[in-house]
């Protein structure tokens, strides 16, 4: 068994309002800001946020008259490695422009991989009591964008351990199980930690642990997730 750990400090701009605020914020650029430019960063930033909740305005600005927003909704889509986008990305697959058709085409590719990880992720633990349920929420969405963008496919809640073995034998799948933990620190600072087993019989096989501070929860979350599954997969050859 490994274990790691990692100390940073991160250096942002604070930010002002949670995921919910942001999504809604960006939505509204997206769908009602006259320049174009704005709507394409406002694409860029729903991207970026991670969580489901981006995918309808994304999904709705594939209708923008300006093919630049409809490319950039496109890549943000494929960045969040949420498959339940590709509906929308196949209903706008004949798009008049060469360069949007081609980044929806991207987009469906990316997300409709075959996937050989499988990976069954537990909820995120709270150790500290002290975190924001919003926060969590995002740190869950962050832990799956991270992983989805690694060609992993998530085994659900409850399954048994015949019903998994079942899937991985059949689909010659790499498979583990993950329980991160999250504990707000002194002077403001996270701690995040995660246990590798093998799954389903749950031997553990390394243990990680980053701690990070100079930012707001979110700020911070979105640097140690990334992180976090960065050592995780080269640890384990996930790549």
């Amino acid at each position: 068994m490994r274990s790691s750990v990692a100390l940073f400090a991160l250096v942002a701009a604070p930010l002002a309002f949670g995921s919910d605020a942001r999504v809604e914020f960006l939505s509204k650029q997206l769908s009602s800001a006259s320049d174009a430019r704005v709507r394409v960063n406002a694409a860029v930033g729903l991207g970026a946020l991670g969580v489901p909740a981006a995918i309808p305005p994304l999904c709705s600005a594939l209708r923008d008259p300006e093919p630049v927003v409809r490319s950039a909704s496109a890549k943000a889509l494929e960045e969040l490695a949420d498959p339940g986008a590709v509906p929308c990305l196949k209903a706008r697959r004949v798009d008049s422009s060469p360069e949007a058709r081609q980044a929806i085409e991207r987009a469906i590719a990316s997300l409709e991989a075959p996937k050989t990880l499988y990976l069954a992720l537990e909820p995120v633990q709270d150790e500290s009591g002290k975190l924001a349920k919003d926060d969590i929420a995002t740190c869950e969405s962050l832990w799956r964008g991270e992983l989805g963008k690694l060609g992993a496919s998530f085994a659900p809640h409850g399954e048994s351990k015949a019903q998994a073995q079942s899937v991985i034998r059949s689909k010659k799948l790499k498979a583990f199980m993950l329980r991160p933990k999250l504990a707000a620190v002194d002077g403001g600072a996270l701690e995040m930690k995660v246990m590798v087993l093998t799954y389903p019989d749950q031997a553990i096989k390394s243990n990680h642990k980053v701690k990070a501070k100079g930012g707001k929860p979110v700020a911070l979350l979105k640097v140690m997730v990334p992180k976090m599954v960065q050592d995780v997969a080269e640890e384990h050859e996930w790549k």
